[in-house]
């Protein structure tokens, strides 16, 4: 290790890290820049200042204006920027401050699409789950929780995703949401350690049959047909219905004309009492009586 000069097994790192690179100098490439570049500007150092202003990144959050674009999760460098690494490394140039030129596709994301966000800081492999998904017209999350448990505000092909989920995962509760129009994918919180059952949620998520997703890959070729005119779920979504309908029940309201406030009612009864040392008597008048 080398850190600040120093090593615990080796009382000189930096000419130990220099003579390896000179072994493999003539044989490697990368090896050949790491020397020239170690030579013009010596060994890295670190440093408590913040590097993103070096590298010209911002602190600040990114204005509503980048928020439509798409970067990958890993940026194939563009030529030009290789080029300019490479004079910068071996003949001491200075890197020309431009904007890069994007080298994927797409990076501007029409309205209504999306990507697919995961928790942060979960670490494992959950990361992987939604590396380079994107939605059309709906939030899609992931996030960590107690069991398997999918939340949608839009119809979905439930039995189909079961399904396809079940070589690898098991014990999948579905609760249609009344909510906005999104989609929350709830993992157990060992979830994220088995990099099987990542690789298969981020398979199934991304296949365009049974969610609005899609890899950015494919984006330009999927046909997103199936997914127009998203409707939320109400209460007349089929998927919403518990248990079958067994038999439909069909009546007319009758509408009771109001009594006048002198009527009586079909039958009254009157309580009495008789003469001194008799019991209470009761009279029973009927309708036809009065």
């Amino acid at each position: 290790m080398v850190y600040h000069g120093q090593s615990l097994t080796n009382p000189k790192p930096v000419e130990g890290f220099i003579e390896l690179l000179k072994l493999y100098e003539d044989k490697d490439d990368d090896a050949a820049i790491a020397l020239s570049a170690l030579r013009k500007f010596g060994i890295p150092r670190e440093s408590k200042e913040d590097f993103k202003g070096k590298w010209g990144v911002s602190s600040k959050p990114p204005t509503t204006a980048l928020c439509d674009r798409f970067f990958p999760s890993m940026i194939k460098g563009e030529d030009s920027t290789c080029r300019e690494l490479f004079r910068h490394f071996m003949d001491g140039l200075d890197i020309p401050c431009r904007w890069p030129k994007p080298t994927w596709e797409p990076y501007f994301l029409d309205k209504g699409f999306q990507i697919v966000n995961v928790q942060p800081h979960t670490l494992g492999h959950l990361p992987d789950v939604g590396m380079n998904l994107i939605s059309k017209d709906v939030q899609v999350s992931v996030n960590l929780g107690e069991r398997f448990k999918i939340d949608s505000g839009i119809p979905l092909p439930i039995n189909e995703i079961k399904e396809a989920l079940s070589i690898g995962i098991s014990g999948i509760t579905y609760n249609p949401s009344f909510a906005a129009p999104a989609i929350v994918i709830t993992v157990p919180r060992l979830f994220k350690d088995s990099l099987t059952q990542c690789k298969l949620l981020h398979n199934v998520l991304s296949n365009t049959e049974l969610f609005p997703v899609c890899k950015a890959e494919n984006f330009s070729q999927t046909d997103w047909s199936r997914w127009d005119n998203l409707k939320p779920v109400t209460l007349a979504t089929l998927q919403c219905s518990l248990g079958k309908v067994i038999a439909m029940v069909e009546g007319k309201k009758k509408i009771m004309a109001p009594k006048s406030q002198t009527s009586l009612p079909s039958v009254a009864h009157v309580y009495g009492r008789g003469p001194y040392g008799q019991k209470p008597v009761k009279k029973v008048f009927y309708e036809e009586e009065f």
